[in-house]
């Protein structure tokens, strides 16, 4: 009556004219949403949940002008057409667009551009040039203080979306402070990419912000099953844990069909250990993520 699975959106369409045929509902754990139609359940984050999440929580921190600097991939583009949706429906402005090559070729190039470094920077030496013809007090102490800057003027955005990881993402974040991009007056977000160990040790990312399951609600899983097994489970392992505990809840409250197409899209969704969850009638899932900021030691 109920298929769990499977993990990979090829999978899942190569089957969906079957699970179709025999009237089964499907609840597979890809994140593709071209797979999603009413009775094709996906568990897996999905991309526009992601970007609505840390982009409402960004406005609600009176952040206004967003930016987003993507690797030109299918995944990178499919951020941007979300962004462009989401900053605009949140009552934003996406200011600048950019893409660099996923080898990371003409990295220092497009971030370079991106900042608007040139202009910056020759409008730093107009301004030096001006001061240099004068020789009262305030011009000699105004053009001190411009001989420590590589830029003056501000860039036109308050906040940078960075869907990237690992290396990768480390080399963006230290190439933005390099043009003239402070980390502490821009603020950067990132994608569930940045859900990983270690993201503090590039500098230019502490104080970001993701958006990820809430680790309080998942770590007693990761805690009882690795008392049980140990090991630690990897990730997707979640997926599998709450499509189990979904099917139980509905076999428990639905005595009689269950697993009837119309009992998947409650409003008030489900309750599983990556958070709160619901479907939509066409097969889409909302999720309840939190907004983790990066430190130093881990996210928190």
């Amino acid at each position: 009556e109920l298929i769990l699975g499977p993990v990979f959106s090829s999978s899942a369409k190569a089957i969906i004219a079957n699970i179709k045929k025999a009237g089964l509902v499907m609840i597979p754990f890809t994140t593709d949403p071209t797979v999603a139609q009413p009775g094709v359940f996906i568990l897996g984050f999905l991309v526009h949940e992601q970007v609505r999440r840390i982009i409402n929580f960004g406005i609600s921190q009176n952040i206004l002008r967003y930016a987003v600097l993507a690797p030109g991939t299918p995944y990178g583009e499919t951020i941007v057409d979300t962004m462009q949706q989401v900053v605009m429906q949140a009552g934003g402005e996406l200011s600048k667009i950019a893409y660099y090559e996923p080898s990371g070729s003409n990295l220092n190039d497009v971030v370079k551009e991106f900042a608007d470094y040139d202009r910056r920077h020759n409008l730093l030496v107009s301004q030096k040039e001006l001061l240099l013809k004068k020789d009262d007090p305030v011009s000699l102490a105004a053009l001190e203080r411009l001989e420590q800057l590589d830029t003056i003027g501000d860039v036109k955005f308050d906040a940078i979306l960075i869907p990237e990881s690992g290396g990768r993402l480390a080399e963006v974040a230290a190439l933005l402070p390099f043009y003239d991009v402070d980390p502490g007056r821009v603020q950067l977000m990132g994608t569930l990419l940045w859900h990983i160990s270690g993201l503090g040790k590039e500098p230019s990312l502490v104080g970001g912000w993701y958006p990820a399951p809430s680790p309080q609600q998942n770590s007693d899983f990761y805690k009882r099953f690795k008392n049980i097994y140990g090991y630690k489970p990897p990730a997707i392992s979640t997926h599998g844990y709450d499509s189990v505990a979904l099917a139980s809840i509905l076999a428990r409250n639905y005595k009689v069909d269950p697993y009837n197409i119309n009992n998947f899209s409650l409003p008030n969704g489900f309750s599983g250990v990556d958070g709160v969850f619901r479907f939509t009638r066409i097969g889409l899932s909302e999720r309840g993520f939190a907004v983790l900021e990066v430190t130093r030691e881990s996210a928190v």
